[in-house]
């Protein structure tokens, strides 16, 4: 597999992430923490370069977990 630039990752990997989970409103409110994640995800991508959808799904399974626990107010065990 052909290692992918930072940009064209970027863009591959976002469009495997559902808009169910990462809505287009929640991603351009955080926009710098996606980019972020991203640039984190991308540099693991270069030493283990397998298909972005498998980092789209780990992406997908953060986020869900941190809104599941963001809507019952619990963040690391914690009430907010």
């Amino acid at each position: 597999m052909k290692l992918l630039s930072y940009e064209d990752f970027f863009e591959e990997m976002w469009d495997y992430v559902s808009s169910k989970i990462v809505d287009d409103h929640y991603y351009f409110d955080h926009e710098d923490m996606m980019r972020a994640i991203s640039l984190d995800v991308y540099e693991i991508y270069k030493s283990s370069p397998i298909h972005p959808k498998f980092y789209a799904r780990t992406v997908e399974s953060l986020f869900f977990n941190l809104f599941k626990f963001e809507d019952k107010g619990e963040i690391d065990g914690n009430k907010l």
